[in-house]
């Protein structure tokens, strides 16, 4: 029998640090595991760490399971012989006067029964929908170059206070909350220089003319090198295309200029595995200083930046290796890509007027909508959080007065913003030309800048709050007004219609690749083994699917159930559905879907799925495998085919 035994002394003052999981039994031969929960404390002002006034914790085992855990008085011992050796994160609020939750945090996934007997999990304890502060870089910078390296992340080029480049590589480590200067310098001069982490973990930097690879294990940059027969520029735009290489596109035509800049139209592709480029089409449109996602269907979709007469790029280009289109955008300055497919962009490129529109571009070129920001803004940030929110921060508007918020949120379940109350001294002031980028513990690091008429050091961290890929979350139900954690990949068509109950209504559209017309995800949460169920409705002649495992708006497991059809079960890989890897023995009834509410159930154990409708099973099959991912229901039929979910929920 596997015990757990934490102790968490989170009250008086040597807060700090530690907590012991013990798993009995966990290591060969029976021996007990002992296992050290490191909390992350920087030494610095309005550092993160555990608050005062903590009264109470609450710590939680999270896995594929229901998840576990004790609470107690924050000055005591807390313990618990209820954590499983299959849990695979941790996550802890801190409760204050009259409870209320004051600092909360959530490890990293991690494997207890790999963990080494005295290993450690760090928890950095932040408050909930706030900042707090790390310790700073080595050297100060602005327009930083930022990409995941391994559990923490890689810091590269920038301009100084001087206008020169930054010579040196930092590296953020989360369990400490502080960066390491690298020994190893990086390229001289990584002004506007692109990087995209590989699927092998190493990071892929590029600038004018030259590349090279850092690898996170060693912690050592490869050699520089020419990119022979390719043109490479800085203030290009990178992006993993979904077979491993990397699109290198687009950049400042001119060497050593800055934006805004004259860009260029050229391309070229990174191979991994032979670490060379070749020539690739070239863009449509010239591009410098946007950004580059890329689709379901394997198309890249550029956004933002400046063009071929350095102004404002006002149109968008989905590429592919044989073919572009272009599609009009208006002036972008910061784009996130949304987990249910499809992206946000919107404000206005550093150095330009501010702009407070944002659009919303959908998955496989669905349709999308302009929303209203709540203030103008340049040069900022747009990162996605893992309940599906985009943090705005930062940017600067002459216009706008002193009282602008530093941050705001984008809510994607109702596809509006909503401005983030901060407290005193929260990110130092107003900041622009930074880098934010998203940790593998849910919260967000913001780096470097302008801030106060000076180059910045400074690093910050946004807690949002504790949702994440091992969460449970409860049975999702509907109100106008309400914040459910089930998000339409079309914010602006869907709606909550009232009644008893209230329904998510989600509108199909005529997309270019996959089997659907829509759907709406559980935010958060990843699942392999998984029970989803619905109560759902469609419009005549519709149908509606099961979503399993969805890695991309490309590429997921559908339970497809149609009118007058067998249920199936098919693959969806890049858009193209597959051939069936099962089929029900009897077609379902033309309205077997409509008229009222009906209970859908799916589930998948292992290879095995069995599919009930209305409490009788409909379906089973064996030697189904998928992807460990998100789950959610979608719409099957044409154009203004409609999906009503009147609940949702998922059980691990």
């Amino acid at each position: 029998m596997y015990h757990g035994r934490v102790k968490l002394p989170v009250g008086a003052a040597p807060l700090a640090s530690l907590a012991c999981l013990s798993l009995a039994g966990a290591c060969s031969g029976g021996g007990t595991r002992h296992v050290e929960i490191v909390l992350v404390a920087p030494d610095v002002p309005s550092g993160c760490g555990v608050p005062a006034g903590a009264q109470r914790a609450d710590l939680f085992a999270l896995g594929d399971f229901v998840e576990v855990g004790e609470s107690g008085a924050a000055d005591a011992p807390l313990t618990t012989a209820r954590f499983p050796p299959t849990t695979r994160a941790l996550r802890l609020a801190v409760l204050g006067p009259a409870s209320a939750t004051i600092g909360i945090g959530r490890s990293a996934s991690f494997e207890a029964s790999t963990l080494d007997d005295g290993g450690q999990v760090a928890l950095l304890i932040g408050p909930p929908r706030g900042f707090c502060q790390v310790a700073p870089m080595a050297q100060a910078r602005r327009r930083p170059t930022v990409a995941r390296a391994g559990a923490g992340v890689l810091v590269v080029g920038g301009i100084d206070s001087q206008g020169g480049p930054v010579g040196v590589g930092e590296w953020y480590d989360p369990a400490r909350g502080a960066f390491v200067l690298l020994p190893q310098a990086p390229f001289d001069d990584l002004r506007g220089a692109s990087a995209v982490t590989l699927a092998d973990g190493r990071v892929l930097i590029t600038w004018q003319d030259g590349f090279q690879l850092y690898d996170p294990g060693a912690q050592r940059f490869g050699d520089p090198t020419l990119a022979a027969g390719v043109d490479l520029h800085s203030f290009g735009q990178a992006v993993q295309l979904a077979d491993g290489r990397v699109l290198v596109a687009g950049g400042c035509e001119q060497r050593d200029a800055l934006p805004p800049c004259a860009a260029s139209t050229a391309a070229a592709i990174f191979d991994p595995e032979s670490a060379r480029f070749t020539r690739a089409r070239a863009l449509a449109l010239a591009r410098a200083d946007g950004a580059a996602w890329l689709d379901g269907d394997g198309r890249v979709l550029l956004l933002g930046g400046f063009g071929d007469d350095a102004a404002p790029a006002a149109e968008g280009e989905g590429w592919q290796e044989d073919a572009s289109v272009t599609l009009p955008t208006g002036p972008l300055g910061a784009s996130a890509a949304l987990p249910v497919g499809g992206w946000i962009a919107g404000f206005a490129p550093a150095g330009q007027p501010g702009g407070a529109v944002a659009s919303l571009y959908g998955p496989l070129g669905a349709a999308g909508g302009a929303r209203s920001a709540v203030v103008p803004r340049a040069g900022t940030t747009m990162t996605t959080l893992d309940d599906g929110a985009v943090l705005v921060v930062g940017g600067t508007d002459a216009a706008a007065p002193a009282s602008v918020p530093e941050a705001e949120l984008y809510r994607a379940h109702s596809a509006r913003f909503e401005p983030l109350t901060l407290a005193p001294g929260a990110l130092a002031g107003r900041r622009r030309e930074h880098a934010a980028i998203r940790l593998d513990d849910g919260s967000v690091l913001i780096v470097g800048g302008v801030g106060a008429g000076e180059v910045r050091a400074d690093a910050w961290i946004y807690r949002h709050d504790v949702t994440g890929p091992w969460s449970s979350l409860p049975a999702q139900i509907f109100a106008v007004g309400g914040t459910p954690l089930v998000l339409p990949f079309d914010a602006v068509a869907a709606h909550v219609e009232p009644g008893t109950p209230a329904q998510l209504v989600v509108t199909a559209q005529a997309l270019r690749a996959g089997a659907l017309g829509g759907w709406a995800l559980l935010a958060g949460p990843l699942y392999a083994d998984v029970t989803l169920s619905a109560t759902l409705t469609v419009s005549t002649g519709a149908g509606a699917a099961a979503l399993l495992g969805l890695t991309s708006a490309g590429d997921y497991l559908a339970v497809t159930l149609q009118p007058g059809q067998p249920i199936s079960v098919a693959p969806v890989a890049r858009g193209i559905l597959g051939a069936p890897l099962c089929e029900g023995s009897v077609a379902l009834a033309d309205d077997a879907l409509t008229l009222s509410l009906h209970a859908l159930r799916v589930e998948r154990r292992g290879p095995t799925l069995r599919v009930d409708l209305d409490g009788a099973s409909v379906l089973s099959c064996e030697g189904v495998a998928g992807a460990r991912g998100a789950v959610g229901f979608g719409v099957v039929g044409g154009a203004g085919s409609e999906l009503r979910l009147a609940s949702v929920e998922a059980v691990r």
